[in-house]
């Protein structure tokens, strides 16, 4: 979250809602958010951990500044997925997302994360992505899935198309790529030691892409099962 404060505020009020459809709260996490004292411009990061019913149809988060009468306020779509068997978390997307010294066996909280303020990027910033698959089916000891990623132009604002790249290396992966001029796909595969849950982490370069809503599709298959799980988030350029 990005606080501009006046210099004598230190305290932010902030919280998480689950909601129904109709917008009725079904649970809440609320609390105290601290702030650099005399910082105009002040970043800052918070987690929650909150159990909610399967109706919930939103995650709403708020912060607010009392003293300078100031609300900030996202909201996010929940996919429901199985507890079991193949699949994968939500994406998260961010403007920096940094691994750990050891990648082996990593869940997602141990990153660092600065999260996607407004699920927006300016044009030539990367996207980070992180994420998590679970249960691919081992065979041999072995567990092999492909991950493809669209990137899909959805509302135009600009002349020029997509085009997408990963950047970097990505470990024990295959690379493919293919695109056009308002969809671009990135694919590779992965054939590692079986383990009940994987961390996938990647900076994706949207290249000189201009302005409109983009719709980013993660799809994992498991090669071994034949089984398919996909999860997708809304980005902006501005």
């Amino acid at each position: 979250m990005r606080a501009g404060l006046p210099t004598d505020t230190s305290f932010l009020k902030s919280g998480v809602f689950a909601v129904d459809g109709a917008g009725r709260t079904l649970s809440r996490l609320t609390g105290v958010l601290r702030t650099g004292e005399m910082d105009t411009l002040a970043w800052n990061d918070q987690r929650w951990r909150l159990r909610t019913s399967a109706r919930a149809a939103y995650l709403r988060v708020e912060a607010l500044d009392p003293d300078a009468e100031r609300v900030a306020r996202g909201l996010q779509m929940l996919d429901g997925f199985p507890l079991s068997g193949f699949g994968s978390s939500d994406v998260l997307l961010g403007t920096r997302i940094t691994a750990p010294a050891a990648l082996d066996r990593v869940r997602w909280s141990e990153f660092t994360i600065e999260p996607l303020r407004g699920n927006s990027v300016r044009r030539g910033q990367p996207i980070d992505l992180l994420w998590e698959v679970y249960e691919p089916e081992p065979v041999d000891g072995t567990a092999r899935y492909r991950v493809s990623i669209v990137v899909q132009r959805i509302e135009r604002s600009g002349p020029v198309g997509v085009r997408a790249r990963v950047v970097g290396t990505l470990r024990d992966a295959v690379m493919r790529k293919s695109g056009g001029t308002d969809r671009v796909a990135v694919e590779y595969d992965r054939v590692v030691p079986a383990s009940s849950v994987r961390t996938e982490s990647l900076r994706l370069d949207l290249g000189s892409a201009r302005g409109g809503r983009h719709l980013l599709t993660v799809t994992m298959r498991d090669l071994n099962s034949d089984r398919t799980v996909s999860r997708q988030r809304e980005v902006s350029i501005n």
